[in-house]
């Protein structure tokens, strides 16, 4: 994508409005070089239902506000779906493959390398990535649905709203899980035996991180410094879903203790780069 269209995005989803001039958006390419340029098509609808839940949910409930959160909920499970069938969608080199099961945690939840679960692998780490924007966005669905659930004044008067519930609940839970699972791929260099990124397997290489804005890291193996930089946002807004559990908001904590320690970034700089990585997801959780 364009970096000018990259910044309109971000801008559009750091002050909560709608994307304009959506033909400027679309593409030409239809082949598979064009997936990550569809997922941020969905993504740009984003914003708007963000803007919108803000707005109704700082109203008072009330039967009448009922239907404003009906409606979110009915537009936040449209482009769920939508995000459903984009994974539907992809072919078998954008799929993850599990490498491994954790059984247990055997450290302390802070200082634990992987969560209690599969080890996926991907093609390349900006596979991996795309992966993740996906999955925060279906988590941005989610809770906003079950924000909105949560603020009706009449839930009993709507027969399907436990259903809504549980599976806005379960995809939180399998999305974030998912993140979780992806996480060891991004440490790791031993797992991305299959990396592409130009230069990403230099020994001692200087990486230049455009969010941090001239600033660099200087790290022994610059694929590990390049899967820590794509995992601060997926982390950061795992760790701030108030559906998960306390252990597993822990755990994302530590995962970020780890990369602001390892690879010497002030809060300043952590917070610097979780802002800008919101371009192709863009799910700021309240």
């Amino acid at each position: 994508m364009p970096w000018t269209n990259r910044f309109k995005l971000v801008n559009a989803i750091q002050q909560d409005k709608p994307v304009e001039d959506d033909a400027a958006w679309r593409f030409d390419d239809t082949s598979e070089q064009n997936t990550a340029n569809r997922l941020t098509l969905i993504a740009m609808k984003l914003p708007g239902l963000r803007g919108r839940a803000k707005r109704t949910l700082a109203m008072i409930p009330s039967p009448e506000n009922d239907a404003l959160l009906l409606c979110l909920i009915h537009d936040a499970r449209a482009v769920d779906l939508e995000l459903q069938r984009w994974e539907l969608s992809l072919t078998d080199a954008w799929r993850a493959r599990t490498v491994g099961l954790v059984q247990e945690m055997r450290d302390p939840v802070l200082l634990a390398k992987e969560w209690p679960g599969p080890i996926q692998t991907y093609e390349d780490m900006y596979i991996a990535n795309i992966r993740n924007d996906h999955r925060i966005c279906r988590i941005f669905c989610a809770t906003l649905i079950l924000k909105c659930l949560d603020s009706l004044a009449l839930p009993g008067t709507h027969f399907n709203i436990p259903i809504i519930r549980q599976e806005a609940q379960y995809v939180t839970e399998s999305m974030v899980n998912e993140v979780c699972a992806s996480v060891p791929f991004h440490m790791r260099y031993g797992l991305q035996a299959n990396a592409h990124m130009a230069g990403q397997d230099e020994v001692g290489k200087t990486i230049h991180f455009p969010s941090l804005k001239g600033e660099c890291l200087q790290c022994c193996i610059a694929a590990e410094a390049i899967g820590a930089y794509f995992l601060v946002w997926p982390c950061h807004v795992c760790k701030e879903i108030e559906y998960i559990s306390e252990k597993q908001r822990e755990w994302f904590t530590g995962r970020l203790h780890y990369i602001r320690r390892t690879f010497g970034l002030n809060q300043a700089q952590m917070l610097v780069m979780a802002r800008r990585q919101v371009v192709d997801s863009g799910p700021s959780l309240p």
